[in-house]
């Protein structure tokens, strides 16, 4: 809704769907995670804002599978808390693609490109 209450959602292509939740966002661009109540499975898909359209596409094919995407993270970030600790212990390459094996593996047929992000990134 607006500050006059007019309804923003609509389901023409590139506007907010009613039937999608904000449940968090990504930090460093601010874009959102929206959970899709559509879909039986509750599938989790981001966009980029501020394009003056929607365009989402999924990020995990559920929330259980977002949740182990998060695992993931949290497991590789262990000893990476923070750039001096990123500098002294790199990921490696062999654990980069395993993380994303994994990811995927709980993501059947997601395209990997925002984890394979999130796990490249130098200030991550």
């Amino acid at each position: 809704m607006s500050l006059d209450g007019t309804n923003l959602c609509s389901d023409a292509p590139g506007y907010w769907r009613s039937t999608w939740l904000a449940i968090g966002e990504e930090t460093s661009g601010g874009d959102p995670l929206i959970l899709d109540t559509s879909s039986k499975a509750l599938a989790v898909l981001t966009a980029r804002h501020g394009l003056g359209q929607w365009d989402p596409y999924p990020v995990a094919t559920s929330l259980a599978a977002l949740d182990a995407a998060l695992n993931v993270l949290a497991q590789t970030s262990r000893g990476r808390e923070n750039p001096v600790a990123l500098e002294r212990n790199p990921m490696t390459e062999e654990e980069r693609e395993l993380a994303l094996s994994v990811i995927g593996a709980a993501n059947p047929g997601i395209d990997l490109q925002y984890w394979d992000l999130l796990l490249t990134r130098d200030d991550a």
